[in-house]
């Protein structure tokens, strides 16, 4: 068996490599699904485990880490109604929706955006509603501290004027809030998965609940397929166009 090289067409490479690409990006998009929603379902214990709420201090927020549930957390504030922030459309069953962000302001004055869940409505708390309980004094929510991921290249921009957003940065409400801003504000958010009971949120569904129909283990399953045809790809290209075998 005689082995030849060759050198392979230019229009196949360019073609070859941007496919590789495109297959390694959605790989890396569903393995960073599984990472993000395995720290949301944690384990057993960590879902039992209890703990001091946090007030304060927000913006340093993981220095407060539960040993052994590193992105469980219980918070304590004000939660700061009349700002709502819905990131949408999201599809949920079959119904669009939106997950509708809160402020949580602390007793430092620091603030921490609460993922409040997916809701039907793009404003889950009726800001009207003086005699709300949510309004009047501290509450206490539990979660998964998130960092909030980087919109990929099809995600549109928002248009915070209009309170309409597509995805979600800090920074960037930081800059179009004007009691936010970067020094008060943490850089990560809680996804709440035990809320106030209140009973007053629009068709709320809890964050975990809305986000948990594709699980972590379809994400990773999902990953290796779109790795595994990269790298039957780059097997095809090299037996198609740089290696000759002969008998």
């Amino acid at each position: 068996m005689v082995i030849h090289v060759k050198k392979p067409p230019i229009l196949a490479c360019i073609f070859t490599l941007m496919a590789i690409g495109i297959l390694i990006w959605l790989g890396n998009w569903q393995a960073q699904k599984y990472v993000t929603k395995s720290k949301m379902i944690g384990d057993e214990y960590c879902v039992k485990v209890s703990s001091e709420p946090i007030s304060n201090d927000f913006t340093n927020i993981r220095a407060h880490v539960i040993p052994g549930c590193p992105h469980k957390f219980v918070l304590e504030g004000q939660l700061q109604i009349q700002t709502q922030i819905p990131i949408g459309p999201r599809l949920h069953d079959g119904i669009m929706g939106y997950h509708v962000y809160i402020p949580l302001l602390g007793d430092d004055n620091s603030y921490i955006l609460l993922n409040m869940g997916w809701s039907e409505h793009s404003e889950i708390i009726d800001t009207a509603s003086v005699n709300s309980k949510l309004a009047q004094r501290p509450i206490q929510v539990s979660g998964n501290l998130i960092e909030p991921s980087r919109p990929h290249s099809l995600t549109p921009e928002n248009k915070a004027s209009l309170n309409q957003w597509f995805s979600l940065q800090t920074k960037e409400v930081g800059a179009h809030i004007p009691y936010l801003n970067e020094n008060n504000l943490a850089r990560d958010v809680l996804f709440v998965q035990k809320p106030p009971s209140e009973g007053i949120l629009k068709n709320f569904i809890p964050a975990a609940m809305a986000k948990s129909f594709i699980t972590p283990q379809t994400h990773m399953q999902y990953a290796a397929f779109w790795f595994s045809m990269a790298a039957a790809l780059i097997v095809i290209f090299v037996l198609r166009f740089i290696l000759i075998i002969k008998n």
